[in-house]
């Protein structure tokens, strides 16, 4: 009944007691997108033995187990995260046993979405060439213009900001 902890129970005490066993997490900081997928990954000396990950919540997930709520996955040393969230940031804890371990550390940040808008227009007067580019953000708004015609050359660069407009116009002769 117990036979199948017998291997890996004599490599621990291998370990522990002949060679000392090292445990590397990589990344030691990760850097994750909210909403995203990332994962650890915990090097262990040893082919024999299996990681335990302990999360920040303190919950323990086991080798090829999965934790309560199914978004954290050991397998094969990595720690799979499914859909991470800022209740996932703190650390993670490699271990074998009560005194082998090594902890990885987990951010989790929300990249700004921008659009950038790049057109060229031409306009009836084929003398004159407009260059705009655009860049909206969730909080404010940009645009820059270049106008060349043979006579001048303008630039505008208009800033949406918070409800407030900020222009500044340049031109060149």
């Amino acid at each position: 009944m117990y036979f199948g902890l017998v291997p890996q129970f004599l490599s621990l005490l291998l370990c522990i007691s002949l060679v000392h066993c090292s445990l590397v997490i990589k990344p030691q900081l990760l850097i994750a997108e909210a909403y995203h997928d990332a994962f650890f990954l915990c090097q262990i000396d040893s082919s024999i033995l299996s990681a335990i990950w302990t999360l920040p919540s303190g919950e323990v997930v086991r080798a090829n187990k999965t934790s309560t709520d199914n978004r954290f996955r050991n397998s094969g040393g990595f720690l799979f995260i499914s859909n991470v969230s800022f209740a996932d940031r703190g650390d993670y804890e490699c271990s074998i046993d009560e005194n082998t371990s090594s902890v990885g550390v987990l951010e989790v940040f929300v990249m700004p979405s921008y659009t950038l808008d790049l057109s060229l227009v031409f306009l009836y007067d084929i003398r004159r060439l407009v260059l705009r580019a655009t860049c909206t953000h969730q909080r404010f708004n940009s645009s820059i213009s270049f106008v060349y015609s043979p006579y001048n050359l303008c630039v505008s660069i208009v800033l949406h900001s918070s409800n407030r407009l900020r222009s500044l116009f340049f031109a060149l002769f």
